[in-house]
């Protein structure tokens, strides 16, 4: 699917250099200040990992939407309506 994207994206912008990959390394990349770090995506799918600059590993998996969105709206919404509901 990535190499999809890119081609789409290259027939639009012909003098770029394209590059399609995971949203956490653009984050990783966004994040970086020079030092090895941990990054962290918090939402509908919250993930991290380990950037030194180079290398993204990624030691805790992304459990995505139906297990993985503590850091969503929903989630919040549902822990506040839960405890009122539970009283």
């Amino acid at each position: 699917m990535n190499e999809i994207v890119q081609i789409g994206l290259k027939r639009i912008f012909k003098n770029a250099t394209i590059v399609v990959h995971h949203d956490l390394l653009a984050w990783a990349y966004a994040t970086y200040t020079g030092n090895p770090a941990i990054s962290c995506i918090i939402g509908t799918g919250s993930n991290s990992c380990l950037f030194d600059g180079e290398e993204l590993s990624e030691v805790v998996p992304a459990l995505g939407y139906i297990l993985g969105d503590e850091g969503s709206g929903s989630y919040f919404g549902k822990q506040l309506l839960s405890s009122f509901l539970y009283h």
